[in-house]
């Protein structure tokens, strides 16, 4: 069921959460839905118009998205791994490191971690001194990388001809611990708390390594056309041809599927404080209401992106999106009764 009084962006309601419905009549914002026990009244509204106010341009296509305290790392592909300071839009970036076709990137206050087709995986450290970052503290490997993850003090990287790195960083930087997962043809890789997602040609499989570093694998799941995942907290957002689905860690391995929230194709994938940011290509940028997994609804939407990162900004939602040439900063408009 959708309200369709804005086409563009319908509010779909899961059918399982109205039951079995027969007659529908909708007046004055109640949809009146006959079913097996009755008459449902249901309250319906639009969802948010989100639009974007201020942003950076970058000169190659900028495919991934990574947000510190301080500052935006963007995988522009030919263009490198180009930082930009938060707090100064339309700027140019405070640090450019060459890379030869660079997709992805993730940051925090003193990490970088980098994926690159052709160059492989990055490591680099912040020098607190200068605030500037170094050279690539791994080791040349010669394989092609496509999704990098920071986790802590741990980062997993994708790497398609050979595996699933995971490399542990000690206090000042230095690697203590780096071990290889054989998966072939991985593609997307997420860490969280004592536990490592990926996707691939294998579908879906899942990983629990401890602070040992010792591992265990679970059993896999035969889902194709995986797109990108993300873990927050307990829960496994993944999306891909089938629409979004929300997984549940239920411990020892195991993991139950939440829900579906159909969409006909997603890019990217971000989250943060109950909401999933979706990039749908030129479906643009979808804002999900995910605070009840188990019911995920639409909230707001915005114009064509491509990749995303998101936060929660004291006063309101903040998103940072990219599409074919540029970042934008996105204001966030979710009406209240959506949130």
């Amino acid at each position: 069921m959708y309200d369709a009084r804005e086409p563009d962006s319908p509010r779909f309601f899961e059918s399982s959460a109205l039951g079995d419905l027969g007659s529908l009549a909708f007046k004055d914002d109640y949809l009146y839905a006959g079913t097996p026990s009755g008459i449902m009244v249901i309250q319906t509204y639009l969802v948010g118009a989100s639009y974007a106010d201020s942003g950076w341009t970058t000169p190659g296509r900028p495919h991934g998205l990574s947000l510190s305290d301080q500052n935006i790392a963007v995988a522009d592909h030919d263009g490198g791994i180009r930082i930009f300071g938060r707090e100064r839009e339309g700027s140019e970036p405070v640090q450019v490191i060459p890379s030869s076709f660079a997709v992805a990137a993730s940051i925090t206050e003193n990490i970088l971690a980098t994926a690159d087709t052709i160059d492989g995986p990055g490591l680099y450290l912040r020098n607190p001194e200068t605030g500037s970052w170094g050279d690539s503290i791994l080791e040349t490997t010669g394989a092609s990388a496509s999704d990098a993850d920071i986790f802590g003090s741990r980062i997993v990287y994708s790497l398609p001809d050979m595996g699933i790195n995971v490399t542990e960083l000690s206090d000042d930087g230095l690697v203590v611990e780096s071990i290889n997962i054989p998966f072939p043809g991985v593609l997307f890789s997420a860490a969280g708390e004592g536990v490592i997602a990926a996707a691939g040609e294998d579908g879906l499989r899942f990983f629990g390594i401890a602070e040992d570093f010792s591992l265990m694998e679970f059993d896999p799941l035969d889902l194709d056309g995986i797109k990108d995942l993300e873990i927050s907290g307990e829960f496994l957002y993944v999306g891909g041809s089938f629409g979004m689905k929300i997984f549940r860690f239920t411990g020892e391995g195991r993991s139950e599927v939440l829900s579906t929230f159909p969409i006909s194709y997603i890019r990217d994938i971000s989250v943060s404080e109950g909401f999933v940011y979706l990039s749908t290509g030129p479906e643009g940028l979808q804002i999900v209401n995910v605070r009840n997994p188990s019911q995920p609804f639409l909230a707001s939407r915005c114009d064509e992106v491509f990749a995303i990162a998101s936060e929660a900004a004291p006063g309101g939602e903040i998103a940072y999106v990219a599409d074919t040439n540029s970042i934008k900063k996105i204001d966030l408009v979710i009406p209240p009764w959506l949130r």
